[in-house]
């Protein structure tokens, strides 16, 4: 267990005692703006003036300025005062007196703090001191009389904006999604770009910490990831929940979804994202295009807000606590992805949407070439120094936030070749900051999953410290070249299929593998059955965006289709893929709405489609295909309990191989033997004679395959035919 919130420097924790309900946010608009003045503290007396909060005026010209403007103002004298405060912790912490103010920033000259009411009503201005309030490059202030709650931002010499703290708990300015009128007047309108304005919040309560023991444990073997969008998982009316689109609207599906047997779900970014900053609109409907995705993050710690029922004064951050707890009540764990490699910053100039780091410390923050101009290495316009000091302990912070704040079991850290650049862009042979992660006591328990390349191709995936997992693309990519019928595929196959033995050597194990045939980025299974080529127009980027090549195959028409012969193909192919997904060695990854046929119509980069080509639609009641994926999951429990997939299994008993390929590269047939290992993943003695045969027909005639002798006393049951009418899984034999 943590610290309570309210112990004096708790790091970012401001507020009262935890579980304490949030007020509503005051939306009325300030009267005037109160100016607060400056002062130093005095020395304490012997007769306890500085234990009752007395300050006198005095000191720094700063000081002196701000004592000015509040000349007669006794109520500001009363209400609002402060002192030098301490370089640590880095954010907001509670003191004895009020709230200290750390900032990390080597860029100004000149620094002031901003201070709010809820709501965005003014409270006071505060210029910071750089001989008394600044300590090496940390700027710090100490605040007394501040409300419980209330939001702030720092404003930089010779930069035009406000600039937000990057350990802000929760950020206000995003409570509503998308481009509301308000937003397109304000956003739109005059020759310069403009973005949304958000200020850090300190809300009255934070969730308490958690404890360890209300986590479920999900064992390697059982464990099925499930990749959804918080948003678009319930956002189409027919998902039938009473708050669509949000953190609640995705509590009453996790029934669905652990009956089905998934154990683990997998968010797509759901920090803070501005799904404005994108400006382009659908060339054929004039729609108002977003950033729907959210691989952009504002801030690394704060929760995206519009996913809340009733956002406003960090009320997000307890509803994304609720989804936790209601998660482990129903034994599922929470991973969520998180955006370290690039931030919204772009490409640091004046017309992009800086808001932080770049105002604040960009060599230090970014990986900058000899121009002092951002790298892009991640197709996003910068790439985050993440091996420097000081951006390794706002990532471990930020990462340690989650898990003990918010409740999360686990991460997926997008482009997470990131983590091997240096300072120049360089390509590391060991990165310090995943090595830290995998070394942290908090996070080493935590289910930790890298997409393990980057934009340039740059792929790290050997080179991540246990206990890290990775994103196995090479299992994609057979799966679909068989599935397309592509000929000299038969021993890539049959190594993908018995858990990469290749890449993911002892003493990693199969379980590293996470294997997917689907996911955010690409084709949804539905569509990579029937389309071939891209249909990306809608997107406003002239069909270029999105991949041009995915291994898809459409059975000979493309696009929908009356055909019976065709759209028979077309399910036949869904069942062998996720046959081969499901019952291969590894951890297999579902892209939540693959379960009930869900389509993109062939966009494979819906990044920007906050609409039905980017939500679930759900059908009535439950189909085939979704009765289809919880028979293989329950098959698939059933031969992991018996070992005989021995899929987190400690070493490599196993024999995968391709069986009567002589001289004969043209054909698509294979079968794999998957033999139990000589011991259980718990090092225990294994039952002998259990043996699974995989065979697959990638072809249009029938093959028959020749079935090796069953051990003695032992007879071979057909447990799954995916081309039977009606199809497997059937009961033992």
């Amino acid at each position: 267990m943590g610290r309570d919130a309210d112990q004096p420097g708790d790091r970012l924790h401001g507020g009262t005692d935890e579980g304490t309900r949030l007020p509503g946010a005051d939306r009325r608009p300030a009267a005037r703006r109160a100016a607060l003045l400056r002062g130093r503290r005095r020395r304490p007396d012997r007769t306890g003036a500085r234990a009752q909060g007395r300050w006198h005026a005095g000191g720094s010209a700063a000081h002196r300025r701000n004592l000015d403007r509040a000349r007669g103002r006794d109520d500001l004298l009363t209400a609002r005062r402060f002192g030098p405060g301490t370089p640590e912790p880095l954010g907001v912490s509670r003191t004895a007196a009020g709230r200290n103010f750390a900032l990390f920033a080597t860029r100004p000259a000149r620094l002031s703090l901003d201070l709010f009411a809820p709501g965005g009503a003014p409270l006071a201005s505060l210029v910071l001191d750089p001989h008394t309030d600044r300590t090496g490059d940390v700027w710090h202030l100490e605040v007394a009389g501040l409300p419980e709650s209330f939001e702030y931002h720092f404003r930089v010499d010779s930069f035009p904006r406000p600039v937000l703290d990057p350990r802000a708990p929760a950020l206000a300015g995003g409570e509503v999604w998308g481009w509301t009128p308000e937003a397109v007047r304000e956003l739109t309108e005059g020759a310069e770009p403009r973005w949304r304005a958000y200020r850090g919040l300190v809300p009255a309560a934070l969730p308490a910490i958690l404890d360890e023991a209300a986590r479920p444990v999900v064992a390697d073997a059982r464990r099925i990831v499930c990749e959804l969008h918080a948003r678009g998982y319930t956002r189409h009316p027919s998902s039938e929940v009473a708050a669509p689109g949000t953190y609640a609207g995705l509590i009453e599906r996790l029934p669905r979804l652990r009956d089905l047997g998934v154990t683990t779900i997998e968010l797509l970014p759901v920090a803070e994202f501005d799904e404005t900053e994108n400006r382009r609109r659908n060339p054929e409907t004039g729609e108002r295009l977003v950033n729907f995705w959210g691989y952009s993050p504002v801030s690394f710690f704060a929760p995206k807000a519009s996913y809340a029922v009733a956002p406003g004064g960090g009320r997000e951050l307890f509803e994304l606590r609720a989804l936790a707890d209601a998660c482990h009540a129903a034994g599922l764990e929470l991973v969520v992805d998180v955006v370290f490699n690039h931030t919204a910053e772009a490409g640091l100039g004046r017309q992009d949407p800086v808001r932080s780091l770049a105002a604040l410390a960009p060599e230090v923050y970014y990986i900058l070439d000899r121009r002092v101009t951002p790298l892009d290495l991640t197709g996003c316009g910068n790439t985050v120094n993440l091996n420097h000091p000081v951006v390794r302990r706002l990532v471990l912070d930020a990462l340690r936030w989650w898990v003990e704040r918010l409740g999360v079991d686990g991460f997926r850290f997008d482009l997470a070749a990131a983590l091997f650049r240096g300072p120049r862009g360089e390509v590391l042979d060991r990165s310090p900051l995943a090595e830290e992660i995998a070394a942290d006591p908090v996070l080493s328990r935590r289910l930790l999953i890298a997409e393990p390349w980057d934009a340039t191709g740059f792929d790290a995936s050997d080179r991540f410290p246990l206990p890290w997992r990775v994103w196995n693309g090479r299992f994609r990519d057979a799966l679909r070249r068989a599935q397309r019928g592509d000929g000299g595929i038969e021993r890539e196959l049959a190594l993908r299929l018995s858990g990469s033995p290749d890449r993911f050597a002892a003493p990693r194990c199969a379980a590293t593998s996470i294997q997917f045939v689907t996911c955010h980025d690409g084709f949804t299974l539905a569509d990579l059955v029937t389309y071939t080529a891209k249909r990306n127009l809608p997107n406003g980027e002239g069909n270029r965006d999105g991949w041009g090549d995915n291994l898809a195959t459409n059975g000979g028409v493309e696009g929908p289709t009356d055909d019976p012969r065709v759209t028979a193909a077309r399910r036949l192919r869904r069942r062998n893929l996720l046959a081969q997904l499901l019952l291969a060695r590894g951890t297999p990854m579902l892209l939540g709405g693959d379960e009930v046929g869900n389509t993109q119509h062939g966009n494979n980069n819906a990044w920007c489609q906050d609409n039905e080509t980017g939500w679930v639609v759900w059908p009535a009641g439950e189909g085939e295909l979704e009765t289809w994926v919880r028979d293989l999951l329950a098959l698939r429990r059933e031969l992991t309990a018996e070992s005989a997939l021995e899929i987190a299994a400690s070493g490599w008993g196993a024999a995968a191989f391709p069986i009567g390929f002589a001289g004969d590269e043209a054909r698509t047939e294979l079968m794999v033997d998957l033999v139990l290992p000589a011991c259980t993943a718990d090092g225990g003695p294994a039952p002998s004679g259990q043996r699974l045969l995989l065979a697959f027909n990638g072809g249009e005639r029938e093959v028959r395959f020749p079935v090796p002798r069953s051990p003695w006393g032992t007879h071979w049951a057909l447990r799954l035919d995916t081309g039977a009418d009606p199809p497997g899984p059937w009961s033992r034999a």
